[in-house]
C-alpha cells in the first residue's frame, strides 16, 4: 500500500473508535451499569484513537525521513542524520548535514525542493536544517535547533516567555 494512502486509511480507521465505545457500551451496561459502562466506552474509544492517530503520524514521519535522506543521497552525498518531531501544529523536520562542507548550498535547496514537491508537505510545519562535523555534535546541534525554534516562536508570537507578564495589562 502507498504510503500516502496508508496513513488516510489510519486517519479515517481512527473513527471506527466510536463503534468500539458503542459496542463497549452495550456489552458492559448490563454487568456494570450506565456510567461505567459510559466511562468503558469512553476509554475504548478514545483508546482506539490514538492508537491509530499515532501510528498514522509514525508511518508518515518514517516515510518523511527515508524520503530526505533519499533526497540527500541523490544530490551526493551520504552521511546525514534525520529527525522528525511531531506536534500539534505539525511535523518539525530536522536534518543534520554530516561533513558537508561545500554543499551546503546545493543540500538546502534539494531538500526544501523534495519537501515543497511532496505529498506531505502541508505535514510540515517547521524544516530546520544544520551542519556538523561529526556525530558527535548531535547533542550540541540539537539543543541548538531547539533555542532557534523557540526564539523564532517567541518572535512570532511577540512575547517574551523568559519574563513573567504583567497582569496589569489586562
Amino acid at each position: 500500500m502507498e504510503i500516502k494512502k496508508k496513513v488516510q486509511f489510519f486517519k479515517r480507521l481512527r473513527w471506527m473508535g466510536v463503534v468500539f465505545g458503542v459496542i463497549m457500551y452495550m456489552a458492559t451496561f448490563m454487568a456494570f451499569g450506565d456510567v461505567a459502562a459510559m466511562l468503558l466506552a469512553a476509554a475504548a474509544s478514545a483508546g482506539f484513537f490514538a492508537i491509530c492517530s499515532r501510528e498514522g503520524t509514525r508511518t508518515m514521519c518514517q516515510h518523511v525521513a527515508d524520503d530526505l535522506k533519499t533526497a540527500v543521497l541523490e544530490a551526493g552525498h551520504n552521511r546525514c542524520i534525520v529527525e522528525i518531531k511531531s506536534m500539534n501544529a505539525g511535523l518539525i523536520t530536522r536534518v543534520y548535514l554530516i561533513r558537508a562542507e561545500g554543499k551546503e548550498t546545493l543540500l538546502n535547496r534539494v531538500i526544501l525542493e523534495r519537501i515543497n514537491h511532496s505529498w506531505y508537505r502541508k505535514s510540515i510545519w517547521v524544516t530546520q536544517i544544520l551542519g556538523m562535523e561529526d556525530e558527535s555534535e548531535l547533542k550540541e546541534a540539537h539543543e541548538f535547533l531547539d533555542e532557534a525554534l523557540l526564539e523564532d516562536l517567541k518572535r512570532k508570537n511577540g512575547e517574551s516567555w523568559d519574563e513573567p507578564e504583567d497582569k496589569d495589562k489586562r
